[in-house]
């Protein structure tokens, strides 16, 4: 597995689990990184809960963004595209 396919099933996983029930926006990848030795991919993604927008603002580039609560997920992906598990992360300074 590439780090392309390892974005792509943790996003995937993601939008399945927490968006159809909770409505998640503005899914996007933050980080990812390689552990060589178990064979598995740490990919966080960000994402913004309904209940936690607040308003909408415009981001720099013009297009619609969030002053909600913006949450991170750390998935871990085995080299196989099984998901092993997710886990909240907490940005520094939080």
């Amino acid at each position: 597995m590439d780090v392309k396919d390892a974005v792509a099933r943790a996003g995937a996983f993601v939008a399945e689990v927490f968006g159809a029930e909770e409505g998640i926006a503005h899914l996007a990848l933050e980080e990812i990184e390689r552990d060589d030795r178990s064979g598995q991919w740490l990919v966080t993604l960000g994402f913004d809960r309904p209940w936690g927008l607040t308003g909408s603002i415009t981001t720099p580039m013009g297009k619609p963004g969030s002053s909600g609560n913006r949450v991170y997920r750390v998935v871990n992906v085995r080299d196989d595209g099984e998901v092993l598990s997710v886990k909240q992360r907490v940005p520094v300074g939080d």
